[in-house]
């Protein structure tokens, strides 16, 4: 989403609002081609002859969610968006939707940069992912000084250990009321075909577990844990965690 507001401020003096709602569905079509099985021309017109009172970055964003969603016969009032590379925006999000709430999920860095070790842009590699993860919980953590209202943050550890409780939180931010089914809903799987296919989102289809608590302390070799400490080793104090051992 942060791709959308820098382009938007960046074009919107110099193109008219029909090339900017052209602009910002191609980029929805590049980058989150999984929603549109075939052109979205329905959505485009109704974009472009939006009375100009009602043109915005905003409205062009909520209507583009609300189709996906309609699309996908989804009833809701309300949406959301889960890309972890939005912590570095928040605030130019929070420019265009005022009323935005953020949920910053922590979780152990060790963890985490196991994890991300594993996946074809890392490729074993644990420098990238540390400092990765160290700007992100900075960028939160600073975000949510700022707008303490604005921002929740919660443990995945703790998600894993104490589901209710937490999610009761999250929707009690969010001003959702909590439901059993939020823990043990399974219905969904099969409208995330294309998730089934990638090896790393294998757990979004398991039951909740804390079988990945520590896996990185566990994994990592002392190499790989010597080079990340230098990176890590303030932060995870500083949210909780303890030190990495040799």
């Amino acid at each position: 989403m942060g791709g959308h507001v820098a382009s938007f401020r960046r074009y919107r003096w110099a193109l008219s609002w029909t090339a900017l709602v052209d602009l910002h569905l191609g980029r929805h079509v590049m980058e989150s081609h999984r929603w549109f099985d075939d052109p979205p021309t329905e959505l485009r017109d109704r974009l472009v002859h939006l009375p100009e009172k009602e043109r915005s970055l905003a409205r062009l964003l909520d209507e583009v969610y609300r189709y996906h969603g309609q699309r996908q016969e989804a009833t809701f009032e309300r949406w959301g968006d889960k890309t972890p590379i939005n912590v570095g925006c928040m605030n130019e999000i929070m420019d265009v939707f005022p009323k935005a709430r953020f949920v910053h999920l922590l979780r152990d860095g060790v963890d985490v940069v196991h994890s991300w070790s594993g996946v074809e842009k890392y490729a074993g590699e644990v420098i990238a992912p540390a400092r990765r993860w160290k700007t992100a919980v900075t960028e939160a953590r600073h975000f949510g000084q700022t707008y303490p209202d604005r921002l929740l943050e919660i443990c995945y550890e703790d998600l894993c250990r104490d589901s209710e409780q937490t999610l009761r939180r999250v929707c009690s931010f969010v001003g959702l009321s909590f439901e059993d089914a939020l823990l043990s809903r399974s219905d969904h799987y099969d409208e995330m075909e294309t998730a089934q296919s990638v090896g790393h989102y294998e757990n979004a289809f398991a039951s909740i577990t804390t079988d990945s608590i520590g896996k990185g302390r566990e994994k990592l070799d002392a190499e790989q844990k010597e080079q990340i400490r230098p990176i890590l080793s303030d932060d995870l104090v500083r949210f909780g965690y303890a030190p990495i051992e040799s």
